[in-house]
């Protein structure tokens, strides 16, 4: 007995310590990229030095605003098709975690895991479609942000470009290929049959059932998929509006390098994706004629910053609200 109760005591700071060594070594990582980005001149903070229209940078700030508000109604919308009860604001709490944990879990996407953990603390009884409904949240949004990057490279293949502009291009519809098919499959009866085979005995029937849902829906989830569309634009659009408040002369061309800067944003081998999304951002925004690429991708994440803390904080308000969020970020 006392063995192990000795071995369970132990267990517990050697997982911290594990979990602290692995968060030093991804912080080290994000401190690496922007060290190098800085030294190479590819992030110059000189160029805030040009910004002489700063209305450009308060309508990008809305729009990035906008941009965080409109996907609460998204993932309500799919929560109601799972037939699952939660009031509006209680959604945008949830929603501001995931945005608040964003800052401290690796990549962009670990901000769905804290949202997934609190909408199964909400539902306990029916976890498997709650978590099913963040996880599609963020399908759609990722697919209809390729699909915006895929017409705007198909259109500039159409007019002309560089081998290496072809190249991002190509990329960004072979994404969106693989995006969509990994939706068909989701969705298709027989193929998710298959994969479900996969899982845990205890998970296959709820999430079953959970997928059927969203199979009857089909309407509903074309809507959903249309009004991501009108989400990510937002969110593109606070991009572009932070490039030409630093001098640069942004189109239609440099939508194109967006959607895959976002995407690079949410690989986890960074807390919140520091340095990775900078680094991609330097690069696909130099393919297309902008050379402040590094720094366009900081300011909007200091911006998402900015916007998330006051907002949990805010919308929070209570005591039991706030230990949600320390232990969603722990």
């Amino acid at each position: 007995m006392t063995t192990t109760t000795l071995v369970e005591t132990s267990g517990v700071p050697v997982k911290h310590g594990r979990s602290l060594v692995l968060f030093l070594a991804k912080l080290l990582v994000a401190a690496g990229l922007l060290t190098w980005l800085f030294s190479s001149g590819r992030l110059d903070f000189s160029s805030l030095l040009k910004i002489h229209h700063w209305e450009y940078i308060w309508l990008a700030g809305g729009m990035l605003l906008l941009s965080m508000v409109l996907p609460v109604w998204r993932w309500h919308w799919l929560l109601q098709m799972q037939q699952l009860r939660m009031g509006w604001l209680t959604a945008l709490r949830m929603t501001w975690l995931g945005y608040f944990a964003t800052v401290f879990l690796p990549g962009a996407a670990g901000g769905d895991l804290a949202k997934a953990y609190t909408a199964c603390r909400h539902q306990p009884k029916a976890k498997m479609r709650a978590v099913s409904t963040v996880f599609v949240d963020r399908a759609f949004g990722l697919h209809s942000l390729l699909f915006i990057g895929s017409v705007t490279g198909l259109h500039l293949l159409a007019r002309g470009c560089t081998s290496r502009q072809a190249n991002v291009i190509w990329l960004t519809i072979i994404c969106l290929g693989i995006a969509s098919a990994g939706l068909f499959l989701l969705l298709w009866r027989r193929s998710s049959r298959l994969a479900l085979r996969l899982l845990p005995r205890r998970f296959q029937g709820a999430l079953a059932a959970s997928l059927e849902s969203y199979r009857q829906a089909r309407r509903q989830l074309l809507a959903i998929w249309l009004y991501s569309v009108l989400c990510n634009v937002s969110s593109v659009s606070s991009y572009i509006l932070v490039a030409v408040a630093l001098g640069g002369r942004a189109n239609l061309t440099h939508t194109m390098a967006i959607p895959l800067v976002i995407v690079a944003n949410s690989v986890p081998v960074s807390p919140g994706g520091l340095g990775v999304g900078e680094t991609a951002g330097s690069q696909l925004f130099r393919e297309f004629g902008l050379a402040d690429g590094g720094l366009i991708v900081l300011l909007v994440r200091l911006g998402t910053i900015v916007f998330s803390v006051p907002g949990v904080i805010g919308i929070l308000g209570r005591t039991d609200a706030k230990k949600t969020a320390v232990e969603t970020c722990l």
